[in-house]
């Protein structure tokens, strides 16, 4: 019995003997971060950053690559078709949960080519309308839209995009008329509120609060269950008078579902060190308006799959079908 325990124990340790061994010399070469958001962004923002700090754990370059379009499909597509091993990772956000569920030429979901491995950040968000709109508070806009329907839009990136779902659920927790306007990335939304083209726009705090100083944006209420500290003044959402899910926009790293756990697990831990150091915590927070949030791999996969099944649920509830 002892020398067919001890047989067992030897063919285990020979199966996983090379994955072991590679996560203990991960990486050895550079590590690419697939970005799907063109250079400028706040996603590729963050990604160069925190490539930066892994660098500096890793010793080995981390290089970042961006492949735009189709609301992050594009992207996650190519990553699908690199080597399992840990050195192609997406850098994925909130939509990515949401295309496959209202895009149904999307073949790609996370529970069956992609393992989440590690979150980062969670984007600070605000609602923010023009000044030459008469409300000075959530409640007030939603009442004026609501008296001239029709007539009042929001910035939008498209279907797939959390902007769009994540205003289409505020806007019926609100009772808002509004009307999506799509553009192609947050910096036009900037301009179109400025001009007034658009009356509500769902953007970092950080870029909205720079763009007070020119009188023409007025930040109604932040996403989120409490105040900001740098806008202690704006309400939250639910102190605005919003009691339902408040959507997140997060920022996270994935894999190819046949990555070795042991190369997966040793990513979440160095992302996760490098997360808690003091300055990383100042730099997400003060410069890319990010709140750090790490997760064990395991929790960030469970919260992926829990959003995966609300969203389906919402676009059920809000009659919106898959084309």
């Amino acid at each position: 019995m002892l020398k067919m325990l001890f047989a067992v124990l030897i063919t285990f340790v020979a199966a996983f003997a090379p994955a072991i061994a590679a996560a203990a010399d991960f990486p050895t070469r550079p590590v690419r971060f697939i970005v799907p958001l063109g250079a400028g962004s706040a996603t590729d923002l963050l990604a160069r950053q925190v490539a930066r700090w892994l660098e500096e754990e890793w010793k080995q370059p981390v290089i970042v690559e961006n492949r735009p379009g189709a609301g992050g499909i594009v992207a996650a597509d190519y990553v699908t078709k690199q080597p399992a091993d840990g050195y192609t990772l997406l850098m994925a956000g909130s939509s990515f949960v949401i295309a496959p569920l209202i895009d149904k030429n999307v073949g790609t979901r996370f529970d069956a080519a992609l393992q989440p491995v590690a979150r980062l950040a969670v984007l600070r968000v605000v609602l923010a309308t023009n000044t030459s709109v008469p409300a000075q508070s959530l409640q007030d806009f939603a009442a004026l839209s609501r008296a001239k329907p029709g007539t009042m839009n929001y910035a939008g990136l498209g279907r797939t995009s959390i902007i769009d779902t994540g205003l289409e659920v505020l806007k019926k927790g609100l009772q808002m008329d509004l009307t999506p306007v799509a553009y192609k990335g947050a910096s036009e939304h900037i301009v179109a509120l400025l001009r007034n083209d658009v009356q509500m726009v769902w953007g970092g705090a950080k870029v909205m609060k720079d763009q007070l100083a020119t009188g023409k944006i007025r930040i109604l209420a932040t996403v989120s269950e409490n105040r900001f500290s740098d806008l202690p003044h704006v309400p939250s959402i639910t102190e605005a008078g919003y009691s339902g899910f408040i959507p997140k926009v997060w920022t996270g790293l994935i894999a190819p579902t046949a990555t070795p756990p042991a190369i997966l697990d040793q990513i979440n831990r160095d992302v996760n060190r490098i997360l808690a150091r003091p300055e990383a915590i100042q730099t997400l927070r003060d410069v890319l308006g990010n709140d750090p949030a790490p997760l064990p791999a395991g929790e960030f996969e469970t919260l992926v799959r829990k959003e995966g099944a609300f969203w389906a649920s919402t676009f059920k509830s809000l009659g919106i079908e898959p084309q």
